[in-house]
């Protein structure tokens, strides 16, 4: 990539941060912990000290994760260590608002707004900073691997597994990836090699990295999250009677995302789309947070839905309604915390899907689109 554009890019977000550093100020230097890092701060302890992480209640992080931020934690000091994590923090959001416009057809004014609105006012954004979860450094990690894997494949695959083995949000990602790379497709060659750089690196990483917490780690996803506020299929199962299993939902995810990308040709921003969803749709917990991994995706169906030529008058009209409100169940939606008390579990479990379910919308339109773009 030539230096010109990268220094553009690096302007783009380096202007978004700065905005952010302003409307976010009070999350950033808040002088308690949040939720988070005060979970992060007793796992610290507990390593520190030769326990497990896992002996902190909510700490569902991999053994690498703890390791690693146990010595950055006592070598910084718990003020440095939070400020740092926070900045970067917010530095994620940046890089995942701008990835998420960069290929749209869009004027650079328009894209930047509405990166700038996705940073200033979506709820995934201002969950991630009030909690002070890492999820938006990950989740900008992923994103960059993305974009660099079809110039980069190996370099993308390393940064993707090292993601992975720090917090699996990705790990969905792999085996669709590798599938791509199994097409006759000259533009899909960079897929297969991503994919088993990806899965090389977070298996080495975690197998040799306090690998002794693995099972713990791995026990703790069938463990259903002690809020009304989370809003994975697991969460809606558990609320109609039916216990499920992670890797069961995993694996048809993940093997669902595989089978399509090997069968339908589709543009990268097509194949982006769906890895990222199957990731989001096959984690065991999901919050709010967890959705601004999808900005890519709803940029995507919301452009296509812009200019989609099928659609004419009012049929465009609720087109856009349709995208619109799948967009604000992502952007809005707090799960069946906010609904009454009086209502059947059924009814509120199934009300923390709807953020799911819009995503799935946008994924299928814009995915769709792009195919036959691509055809």
């Amino acid at each position: 990539m030539k230096v010109r554009p990268i220094l553009l890019h690096a302007l783009a977000i380096a202007g978004l941060f700065a905005v952010g550093l302003y409307f976010h100020h009070d999350d950033l230097h808040a002088l308690e912990s949040h939720f988070d890092e005060a979970v992060f701060a007793r796992a610290f302890a507990a390593v520190h000290t030769g326990q497990s992480p896992y002996t902190a209640p909510t700490f569902n992080y991999p053994p690498p994760f703890a390791v690693l931020g146990t010595a950055l934690w006592y070598a910084l000091g718990e003020r440095a260590f939070l400020l740092t994590a926070r900045h970067l923090e917010l530095l994620g959001v940046c890089v995942v608002a701008w990835l998420g416009v960069v290929a749209a057809s869009w004027r650079t004014s328009v894209r930047w707004s509405v990166a700038l609105a996705m940073v200033v006012f979506a709820h995934p954004v201002a969950n991630a900073l009030n909690c002070g979860n890492v999820s938006p450094i990950l989740q900008a990690m992923t994103l960059v691997s993305l974009a660099a894997a079809p110039a980069n494949p190996i370099l993308a695959g390393l940064l993707l597994g090292a993601g992975i083995a720090l917090k699996p949000l990705a790990a969905a990602m792999v085996p669709p990836l590798g599938a791509l790379g199994l097409r006759p497709d000259r533009q899909a060659r960079w897929a297969l090699p991503t994919a088993v750089a990806a899965a090389l690196t977070a298996t080495v990483t975690l197998s040799t990295v306090a690998s002794r917490y693995l099972p713990e780690m791995l026990a703790r996803a069938n463990v259903p999250a002690p809020s009304e506020y989370e809003l994975s299929i697991a969460r809606a199962l558990r609320s109609l009677g039916i216990e499920p299993r992670a890797m069961l939902i995993f694996a048809l995810v993940a093997g669902g995302a595989a089978l399509y990308l090997f069968l339908r040709p589709s543009t990268t921003r097509g194949l982006q789309a769906v890895v990222i969803t199957a990731s989001v749709v096959s984690l065991p917990v999901v919050w709010a947070h967890t959705f601004l991994i999808t900005f890519p995706v709803q940029v995507l169906a919301i452009e296509h839905g812009l200019r989609d030529e099928r659609f004419l008058g009012i049929r465009r009209v609720l087109l856009l309604c349709l995208l619109g409100a799948a967009v604000i169940s992502i952007e809005g939606q707090s799960g069946a915390g906010t609904a009454p008390q009086t209502w059947p579990e059924s009814v509120r479990g199934l009300l923390a899907t709807m953020p799911l379910l819009g995503l799935l919308i946008l994924c299928a339109y814009g995915v769709g689109r792009e195919g036959a773009a691509a055809r």
